[in-house]
């Protein structure tokens, strides 16, 4: 039996932020849900708890404070919103599975293009002591999922399964 994790979403409020949230909320985790509107954050946890009366969910203010406290980092944010959420995190980031997810562009439904790429590795350099996972939604609720931490992109998977998203292992990675 593994220890109960706890789990940051930063960006709840979206589309990919408030279905991995509900969907974890089924799962053994203590959620911290974060975004800059919390009247939108609150409509989330009242919808979890709907679902799920027994869920360990919660809302919290501050996005460094949760991820002192939390396991496993969720940015659910757009890209161009992760280097100042990363410079906030850092120094409670070190050693801890950082995913960031955004939305993959129509076009390129099933591959990683250099920009989705660059993402991944300016993040790394952001976070460099994290575990940085690097996914990538798409229309068919695929999550295509990268990362040079074997380890942790196995447990990502099995988190990204448990909230009803079908993540698929990409050969890319940020080298």
């Amino acid at each position: 039996m593994r220890t109960k994790q706890t789990i940051i979403v930063i960006g709840v409020k979206g589309r990919i932020g408030t279905e991995i949230a509900k969907g974890l909320s089924k799962g053994n985790y203590k959620l911290l849900l974060n975004d800059k509107s919390s009247d939108q954050v609150s409509n989330v946890l009242n919808e979890i708890l709907e679902a799920n009366p027994f869920a360990d969910a919660e809302i919290i203010d501050c996005s460094f404070e949760g991820c002192w406290e939390a396991d496993i980092i969720i940015l659910a944010i757009p890209v161009r919103a992760e280097e100042e959420v990363a410079k906030k995190i850092k120094d409670v980031a070190n050693q801890k599975i950082v995913v960031s997810i955004s939305d993959l562009p129509r076009e390129n439904q099933t591959s990683l293009g250099d920009c989705e790429m660059t993402a991944g590795k300016a993040l790394q350099k952001l976070l460099p002591h994290s575990k940085v996972i690097k996914a990538f939604y798409t229309v068919k609720r695929e999550m295509l999922i990268t990362s040079d931490d074997k380890d942790a992109l196995e447990n990502i998977i099995e988190l990204l399964q448990m909230a009803n998203l079908h993540p698929i292992k990409t050969t890319e990675n940020f080298n």
